[in-house]
């Protein structure tokens, strides 16, 4: 009698376990990963250089201040124009002020690329590091609340200098700490 009590025990705990954790997993895999409780805004523009429309070039947002989630990229096209798109596919970057770099590599950065946001690891930049530089860019954005936000930027031509891209860097942006 003890030896069955002892054996209904021991299967009670494990599935009092295993219960708790599905639970747990369950919790820790719903809702939204990036917004850290912040509404996702569709956020979208355009990006010329001296008026013309830059084809091509990689659009990011990093968080600054108290700005949740990790930001967002996207490309833009032959029209200049971008969408931006979360690390986890979702569309839009959560509400809050962001640093803004564009990159563009010459040649064909987004046609070399699989998922076409990457550009080569090493290409000519034709864009000035007010732009290109993550610590020292001089572009800002503020995505609102709610509604949608369109952040257009006419970029003026600058100096071009060699640089080496971390292409796992720009496929995953590395979060800025928030205070």
């Amino acid at each position: 009698m003890t030896r069955l009590f002892d054996r209904c025990t021991v299967n009670r705990g494990f599935r009092v376990i295993g219960a708790a954790g599905l639970v747990l997993g369950a919790i820790g895999c719903s809702g939204d990963m990036n917004s850290s409780g912040a509404p996702i805004v569709s956020a979208h523009g355009k990006i010329t250089i001296s008026g013309k429309p830059l084809d091509g070039a990689l659009v990011e947002f990093i968080p600054e201040g108290d700005t949740k989630g990790f930001g967002g990229f996207g490309m833009t096209d032959a029209s200049g124009a971008y969408a931006l798109t979360t690390r986890f596919k979702e569309p839009g970057v959560p509400a809050g002020q962001y640093k803004v770099v564009v990159t563009k590599a010459q040649g064909t950065a987004a046609a070399d690329s699989p998922d076409h946001i990457i550009p080569p690891t090493e290409k000519d930049e034709i864009l000035s590091p007010s732009y290109t530089d993550r610590r020292s860019t001089i572009l800002t954005a503020k995505v609102p609340e709610s509604g949608e936000a369109t952040v257009d930027f006419d970029l003026q031509s600058g100096k071009s200098r060699r640089v080496t891209v971390n292409s796992a860097a720009i496929a995953a942006p590395v979060p800025v700490p928030t205070r």
